[in-house]
């Protein structure tokens, strides 16, 4: 005698479809979030992964490959050139403040003394 399985009716089984699809469709939506989480954690080391990569490069180029005295001294003049523009910069700027700041004041006096 052969036996005839009972089968789910139709809702059953389209109830199954959508609760699959929708455990699919919340797992890819985890899979995303986990995705945007790791990359706000690497947007914020960034600057840490950054400096660790700027002092590796520094140390391969002037303790690896240039370690002639010569290339590590033009690199350090370099710098010496950057720090004393800077300081010129920061100067002039200061001034031009100074005098702005003196100006503005002699013409308000002036305005005062004519009335």
């Amino acid at each position: 005698m052969d036996y005839i399985l009972v089968t789910k009716s139709r809702k059953d089984r389209r109830n199954k479809k959508k609760a699959v699809s929708r455990k699919l469709f919340f797992q890819g939506l985890k899979s995303l979030f986990v995705l945007l989480a790791w990359a706000f954690l690497v947007y914020l080391f960034q600057p840490f992964i950054t400096a660790v990569v700027w002092w590796q490069g520094y140390q391969r180029l002037l303790l690896g490959k240039a370690t002639a005295v010569a290339a590590v001294v033009k690199v350090f003049t370099m710098i010496e050139y950057v720090v004393c523009l800077g300081v010129l910069l920061f100067l002039a700027m200061l001034s031009w403040q100074e005098w702005k700041k003196w100006h503005s004041l002699h013409l308000v006096e002036n305005d005062v003394v004519k009335k």
